[in-house]
């Protein structure tokens, strides 16, 4: 998206057509991408969520310990 802008500030220069741009921006700031996320018990898949977010959404609740005590 941020390429987009950039082109978008770039075409305010040039005879483009803009409107036609815009609305191409404006799509794909409305997409939505679906990713599933599978793994094995403390594989990790949290931490992975967490750090391409940049904060932590998902929190840490099971261990395999609290599954498998005696």
């Amino acid at each position: 998206m941020e390429f987009l802008e950039q082109v978008l500030e770039v075409l305010k220069e040039v005879e483009i057509d803009k409107t036609e741009c815009s609305t191409l921006l404006a799509s794909v700031q409305k997409q939505q991408l679906v990713i599933p996320v599978v793994g094995n018990f403390s594989a990790g898949k949290s931490t992975l969520l967490n750090r391409f977010l940049e904060k932590s959404v998902f929190a840490y609740r099971y261990h395999a310990r609290d599954f498998f005590s005696h």
